[in-house]
């Protein structure tokens, strides 16, 4: 008498496979071995093959609807299919601005970017007052911005290219490297065409250069009317406002303790600091 044939194994990266190349056009079936090379490269473990056949099952459109949501193993899953299968297996986008881009976050019921978790989660800042993501707690709990918390002195160290005591933007073995001492990656823009150029934003059509970044967001702005690709909106009221006619929310001054429009002025630790004393004490601005 023979034995009962067994069950398939839920955990065999076999019937993943399988699974994967169902669900691809027909016509691609033939390219079973790339999903094979792809399934073992990601070397994932019985529970996490488990987890991805069952969202697999409970989805047929997984591999093209370009959500976020689903096991860990999905974004990774979708992010190499995509380089091999480039317009047939969509990477999961972030939820808030839909850009397929590293995903580290998990935020309504899928995952978002780093740019915009920060943007959900701002809070006010305990030193410029603005509502802004949080780059750190200061000692007693309180929002810092990154703004403010570049501008705090006591959290500058010297950099070890050139000798100079600024913030930290970087690190490396050697140590810690400011601003102007990273090594810049070169790129092609993908506008102008121009090689050997700084990647002022990336952009679904590649990294862009400055010209081309400044050149694509120039607005009018709506109190002077002047054309510039200096242009800001105010949260409160959406308004485009160029840098001149740009005012930020009055606060106060922590010399003279008046509420005051802000721009610039920054005093030790990156505390608000208005204008009027600036001039009066530059040094202990």
């Amino acid at each position: 008498m023979s034995s009962p044939r067994s069950a398939p194994d839920a955990a065999d990266p076999a019937q993943l496979v399988d699974l994967l190349v169902g669900q691809l056009p027909a016509e691609l079936v033939s390219r079973c071995r790339v999903v094979e090379k792809v399934v073992a490269g990601l070397e994932l473990g019985p529970a996490a093959v488990r987890g991805l056949r069952t969202y697999l099952e409970d989805n047929p459109d997984a591999l093209t609807s370009g959500r976020s949501d689903g096991p860990p193993a999905r974004i990774r899953l979708l992010g190499e299919m995509a380089d091999r299968l480039p317009g047939i297996v969509a990477r999961a986008q972030c939820v808030v601005c839909g850009r397929a881009v590293r995903l580290r976050h998990k935020l309504d019921g899928g995952r978002a970017c780093g740019a915009c978790y920060a943007k959900q989660h701002a809070r006010e800042c305990s030193r410029c007052g603005r509502v802004r993501p949080v780059e750190r707690r200061d000692d007693e709990g309180r929002a810092v911005c990154s703004a403010c918390s570049r501008r705090d002195p006591t959290r500058w160290e010297q950099c070890v290219t050139c000798g100079q005591r600024r913030p930290v933007a970087a690190r490396r073995s050697t140590g810690p490297l400011c601003q102007s001492c990273i090594p810049r990656r070169l790129y092609t823009c993908a506008d102008c065409g121009r090689a050997e150029q700084t990647a002022h934003a990336h952009t679904d059509a590649g990294p862009i250069c400055g010209a081309c970044y400044h050149r694509q967001r120039v607005a009018e702005c709506e109190q002077c009317k002047r054309t510039t690709p200096y242009a800001r909106q105010r949260t409160d009221t959406g308004t485009t406002l160029c840098d001149a006619c740009w005012q930020p929310p009055p606060i106060a001054c922590t010399v003279c303790g008046v509420e005051k429009p802000i721009k610039r002025g920054r005093g030790p630790r990156g505390t608000a600091v208005c204008e009027s004393c600036r001039s009066k004490n530059p040094a202990g601005a």
